[in-house]
């Protein structure tokens, strides 16, 4: 494992030593969180040294910080991360930046799992600063789109009446 050394705490150190799954996650996600504030490279460092989940949860962190900026390389690493979208966190924090580009990758693809509770949340979340946008790209969609996306699963008043929903 590499020695990242934070002042406070080495999460990446611990991992050497850490055997239970779900506290390994834990020091995976401490890791990247310190780094996302410190040196983002080294989160795409230390997921090129994992397996498995574990590799799973730096991407995601990595994609989610690339999503932000609006750095296309996100995309390369939601490619990897198709299996499991849960790992992309600060969804929310996606919407603030371009959320018609990610709502248009999860579009395109079918297999990624848990792409209807991300495109929903990043939709009202997109709805609730530009409501007039989300609603025409949510009109923009097939019905079946729209479905297999979960977007109009209780949107807020102003979507409904925007799209003129009952």
């Amino acid at each position: 494992m590499p020695s990242y050394k934070h002042p406070d705490y080495d999460h990446v150190g611990a991992l050497g030593l850490a055997r239970v799954p779900k506290v390994r996650e834990w020091l995976i996600r401490q890791a990247c969180e310190k780094a996302a504030a410190t040196d983002e490279t080294r989160i795409e460092k230390l997921a090129a040294e994992l397996e498995g989940n574990e590799r799973q949860i730096a991407l995601g962190y990595a994609a989610s910080l690339l999503l932000q900026r609006g750095d296309s390389r996100a995309y390369e690493l939601l490619d990897e991360l198709k299996t499991d979208l849960w790992n992309v966190p600060d969804t929310s924090k996606v919407s603030l930046r371009d959320p018609k580009s990610l709502l248009e990758w999860l579009t395109l693809h079918e297999e990624a799992k848990n792409r209807d509770k991300i495109a929903r949340s990043l939709w009202q979340d997109w709805g609730r600063n530009d409501a007039k946008a989300a609603a025409a790209w949510a009109e923009s969609l097939t019905a079946r789109q729209r479905d297999a996306l979960g977007v109009l699963r209780t949107p807020d008043p102003t979507m409904k009446r925007l799209l003129k929903l009952p």
